[in-house]
C-alpha cells in the first residue's frame, strides 16, 4: 500500500514537485462547488498540496480561508503563489495532521474541501478516514459542509459511525485512450453532519 498516510512521504514529495492538481484540476472542482459557497464563508481546505485551489478561491473573492497541509514546503509554496498571483497574502496557512486539528478550531469553518485527502488517509485504514471525519464535524459550523474529491465511488461506505450523509455531487469522467475502454469516474461527494 502506498505511503500517502505518512508525513514523510509528502516531505519528501514536496521537496521536488511545484505544482499538482490530484484527480481533476482545481479549476474543475471550484466550479463544480462554486455554487455551495457564499461570500464570507470560512474554508478549510485540507491536503492543500501544491493545488492552485487556493487561488481559484480567491479569484472569486473568498479571503477567509485556512490551507492545512501534513508539509511546511507545500504550504510555504501556496503562500509564494498566492504572493505572486495577487501581491499579498490574505489566506492562513497552518501545518496539521487531518486526523487531530487544532483544538480552538471547533466550530469555526463554514465549509471543508478535500480533493482526495481523505483518499490519501484511508491509505491508514478505515479508523483513520473516521477519525479525519470526526475532527472535520467538530470544526465545522452548526450549518457547515465537506465537500470531498475522490477517486473511489465508495469512500465513504465506512459504517454507521460515520458523522455525515453523503450525497455524490459530480462524477468526473475520465478520458479514455481508447474507445472500448470502460467509463471510469472521479466523484465529488457533499458530505452534511449528522447532527
Amino acid at each position: 500500500m502506498a505511503d500517502f498516510h505518512r508525513k514523510s512521504y509528502w516531505e519528501q514529495r514536496f521537496d521536488r514537485e511545484q505544482a499538482f492538481d490530484w484527480l481533476v484540476s482545481s479549476e474543475q472542482i471550484f466550479l463544480s462547488v462554486k455554487h455551495l459557497l457564499q461570500p464570507q464563508s470560512r474554508v478549510l481546505h485540507l491536503g492543500s498540496g501544491t493545488s492552485n485551489l487556493h487561488v481559484c478561491l480567491r479569484h472569486d473573492g473568498h479571503l477567509d480561508v485556512r490551507n492545512v497541509d501534513f508539509a511546511q514546503k507545500a504550504l510555504d509554496h501556496g503562500r509564494q503563489m498566492e504572493l505572486l498571483e495577487f501581491g499579498d497574502v490574505l489566506h492562513h496557512y497552518s501545518q496539521a495532521d487531518v486526523t487531530r486539528l487544532p483544538a480552538n478550531w471547533t466550530g469555526t469553518v463554514d465549509v471543508v474541501i478535500d480533493k482526495s485527502t481523505a483518499d490519501a488517509v484511508s491509505c491508514a485504514g478505515d479508523d483513520a478516514v473516521l477519525a479525519m471525519a470526526r475532527e472535520v464535524s467538530r470544526v465545522l459550523s452548526s450549518q457547515g459542509i465537506w465537500i470531498c474529491c475522490s477517486y473511489s465511488c465508495s469512500r465513504f461506505d465506512l459504517s454507521d459511525e460515520l458523522p455525515f450523509s453523503v450525497m455524490t455531487l459530480k462524477k468526473f469522467q475520465l478520458p479514455k485512450s481508447e474507445p472500448n475502454e470502460p467509463d471510469i469516474f472521479h466523484y465529488c461527494y457533499l458530505l452534511n453532519p449528522k447532527r
